[in-house]
């Protein structure tokens, strides 16, 4: 009973305790902000109060325990006071360091926010200056950056006008090349050249087209350039003095050739027209004349003897005429000759390359012109691009030589064959090989021997059947393809007449050209006029040359013409009409009406289509 009331007593007091206490644990462990004392005070209490129950526990006699229990319930009374009081301090430390504390943290707090404020600024600023900075650096990397451009540009822009000006260069030097070998074939010497200039000169062109096609693949710099014009330079004042000294020598040689053409040409007229005085003379002698025999006997011996005459002529000029084109071929020997010099592949890829001349237009000029341009850029050694492969000679003579030879037949027989669109086509081709020689002259010597040997007739040369000879080779000889009609192998050898007629027109029309077209037109008229007409052919013939050159031949002769033109409507007309059989009404007609025209109007036109190619 008595340790059951000195509890209730002692949870009374425990009671009487402030109840912010209660919440307290005498084990539990004091905050950090307790003081050391208040922890020794609360570990003194819980010691009495341990004592206290201890001693409960061993039932020491009731008075002791009460004095004890006094003792120990005053000591604890004591050491609660006393723990109130540090807890009450410890409370009021506690809110003091919370304040402090709080305090601290907002000046702390704020300290930060002003900071960051600051930094803020402080980055802002940063930001704004180097963003300043940093445009005004780019500013100045941009000017540089333009500047390098402008630069690039314009070195790129010089290195392309050198580029451009070498390329003129070299296809200047190039046609350079070709007049000296064509003054060189036509001196038929080529003593005057040096083997080891021509080994200058082709190292020259060799060393410029690599350095072309390196800059092309922009593998060469401007000074290579540069040091290229400047040696290619030399080599054209080189090249030109060489063609002066060759021009005069060679103008020398063609003053003597047209020394022995005038002579030619005046034996031909003269003889033409003893010819002509022979025929009014036996068409003048009537039958009752013929009754006096030594009358008779006098004028057919006169009679004899010029016919005499004129077979004799007409066998001198067919003799000289193969004896010209014998020197012709001759003279084409280098070209004819490599064609077994090129492979089977570089000769279809060339072949390839050469096609663009198959597709003329008759419509559009513009797009000649520019096919002219792949042509003369393939024969300048240059890459011509067509679809995505390149073709090239690359300046290899045997090539440039078998090009420059199949262009030329090419060329032929598409302006004579009868495929290639009537006069217009013949008018565009003659255009097409007139711009050619004028570029490579040597062209032009491939362009006659193709020509004459397809149609002998402008030669002249009266092809005869020769002993041996099979009936094959005499048909190919006069220029027949295999089954042809007479219709339209007068129609094909009308048409070669037409283009060598508007090619020497052109060349005539040029000013620096080297060609004397009117004498060569003037040389073939009189000897035709001279030889015994062909059924078909030499109607056609005479109608289409001239229809092309008949109005230059007027302008250059004038009067000679005039009498040329009155023997062949007067005496070599009616002889074609007594010739013609068989295929060749059509070819006799339109020169008929060619010679009426002729005498209403007493001019020839110009041919109507020679103008739509220019």
């Amino acid at each position: 009973m008595s340790c059951r009331s000195d509890k209730d007593e002692r949870s009374q007091e425990e009671s009487r305790i402030s109840p912010s206490l209660q919440w307290i644990d005498p084990k539990e462990e004091l905050d950090d902000e307790a003081t050391c004392e208040a922890l020794v005070t609360s570990r003194k209490a819980l010691y009495a109060r341990q004592l206290i129950e201890k001693m409960e526990e061993m039932k020491l006699e009731e008075e002791i325990q009460q004095k004890v229990k006094r003792k120990c319930k005053d000591k604890y009374s004591e050491y609660m006071k006393q723990l109130e009081n540090i807890y009450k301090n410890a409370e009021i430390q506690r809110k003091e360091y919370l304040d402090q504390r709080d305090r601290s943290l907002e000046l702390e707090e704020t300290q930060l926010r002003r900071r960051e404020e600051d930094d803020a600024k402080i980055i802002k600023k940063q930001e704004e200056e180097y963003s300043q900075y940093i445009a005004q650096e780019s500013r100045k990397l941009l000017a540089i950056v333009e500047e390098a451009q402008r630069k690039e540009a314009e070195q790129a822009s010089q290195r392309r006008a050198l580029l451009n000006q070498l390329q003129n260069s070299k296809g200047s030097f190039v046609t350079k090349i070709s007049q000296m070998n064509q003054q060189l074939n036509d001196l038929q010497d080529r003593q005057f050249l040096e083997p080891s200039t021509e080994s200058f000169l082709n190292d020259t062109l060799t060393h410029v087209s690599e350095v072309i096609d390196g800059a092309e693949q922009e593998c060469v710099g401007q000074p290579e350039l540069q040091l290229a014009q400047q040696t290619l330079q030399d080599a054209i004042v080189y090249v030109d003095n060489l063609n002066a000294n060759l021009k005069a020598k060679v103008e020398e040689k063609k003053n003597l050739q047209l020394e022995e053409q005038r002579k030619a040409a005046k034996e031909a007229e003269e003889a033409a027209a003893a010819q002509a005085r022979a025929q009014a003379e036996a068409e003048a002698v009537k039958p009752e004349q013929q009754a006096a025999n030594i009358t008779q006997q006098g004028t057919s011996g006169q009679t004899d003897g010029r016919k005499q005459d004129a077979s004799v002529m007409c066998i001198t000029l067919i003799r000289n005429g193969k004896k010209r084109f014998a020197e012709m071929q001759k003279k084409v020997e280098p070209y004819l000759n490599v064609q077994g010099q090129v492979d089977n592949k570089k000769r279809m890829d060339l072949n390839r390359a050469m096609g663009v001349i198959n597709q003329l237009s008759l419509i559009n000029h513009s797009v000649n012109r520019e096919k002219i341009q792949n042509i003369i850029r393939l024969l300048s050694g240059r890459q011509l691009q067509i679809g995505t492969k390149m073709y090239s000679t690359e300046n290899n003579p045997v090539l440039m030589a078998y090009v420059k030879n199949h262009i030329a037949s090419m060329i032929v027989k598409l302006g004579h064959d009868k495929q290639a669109g009537g006069g217009v086509g013949v008018a565009a081709y003659a255009w097409l090989m007139t711009e050619l020689i004028q570029i490579h002259p040597d062209m032009w010597d491939l362009f006659l021997f193709h020509m004459f040997e397809t149609c002998p007739y402008l030669i002249p040369i009266y092809p005869l059947a020769e002993e041996g000879q099979s009936e094959e080779e005499f048909e190919k000889a006069r220029g027949l393809y295999k089954k042809e009609k007479q219709d339209a192998f007068c129609g094909r050898m009308g048409n070669a007449a037409l283009m060598y007629g508007l090619v020497l027109y052109r060349l005539k029309n040029k000013p620096e050209s080297a060609f004397h077209a009117p004498v060569l037109g003037w040389e073939l008229l009189v000897k035709m006029c001279s030889l015994p007409p062909i059924s078909g052919v030499t109607a056609a013939v005479l109608h289409s040359f001239l229809s092309a050159f008949g109005v230059c031949l007027q302008q250059v002769y004038d009067k000679q013409f005039t009498k040329l033109m009155v023997y062949i409507t007067t005496v070599y007309l009616p002889k074609i009409e007594a010739s013609t059989g068989m295929g060749g009404a059509q070819s006799l007609d339109q020169l008929k009406k060619m010679i009426d025209t002729l005498k209403r109007t007493r001019n020839f036109n110009k041919y109507e289509h020679v103008d739509k190619f220019k």
